[in-house]
């Protein structure tokens, strides 16, 4: 409940600084980082580590979607509790012992600089001095490339993939707690970003 929480208070602050934001508005410094594609995943327990990719099995379990933007499944082998009524996904498991919540969100996006909005998303999350969240290098999802974001807050871990589609910012997000084991949370990001397809 706790991370469900959390992820949904954050993405509102996220989502109210991009709504501020328009093709007007000066784009952020961009700073240099890498864009690849590779094998493997950060972990989640140290975001700046490894160069994250899309090399697992898709995820073959129920479909769920964003209205303008993406599709994905949830892996088959976990008992998902899904909400996607409105204009964000959230679909929740309890995993050895472990509270696991997939969230996508997406936002209009007038911008058009994928750089811009991934500083501004960190600088968002950011925000609490609590929490420890780092940009690794770019992956390439289904054809599209994005930001990935990892970290914790308190006791909570995440993972975050982020792209500009169909002019909105879309977010795919997993969060877990500490106690859960970083190997498998990032198995389970990853099958959910191979099974994404893009609308």
């Amino acid at each position: 409940m706790h991370s469900r929480v959390l992820a949904a208070s954050l993405f509102m602050v996220v989502a109210a600084a991009l709504g501020a934001c328009t093709s007007d508005d000066e784009p952020a410094s961009p700073t240099t980082r890498a864009t690849t594609e590779s094998s493997s995943t950060p972990s989640a327990t140290d975001a700046t580590k490894g160069t994250p990719g899309v090399s697992a099995s898709a995820a073959g379990g129920e479909q769920v979607q964003l209205k303008n933007t993406v599709k994905f499944r949830v892996p088959a082998e976990y008992d998902w509790l899904i909400d996607d009524s409105g204009d964000s996904i959230l679909a929740t498991a309890v995993i050895d012992g472990g509270v696991l919540d997939i969230s996508s969100h997406d936002v209009l996006w007038d911008s058009g600089s994928l750089e811009e909005a991934a500083d501004i998303t960190l600088d968002t999350w950011n925000e609490d001095t609590s929490a420890t969240y780092r940009r690794t290098a770019n992956r390439t999802v289904a054809g599209v490339e994005g930001f990935v974001i990892g970290g914790k807050r308190n006791q909570t871990l995440l993972l975050e993939f982020g792209t500009l589609h169909n002019g909105r910012l879309v977010t795919l997000d997993l969060n877990h707690p500490e106690t859960f084991d970083p190997a498998t949370a990032v198995e389970i990001f990853d099958a959910v970003l191979a099974s994404v397809e893009w609308k």
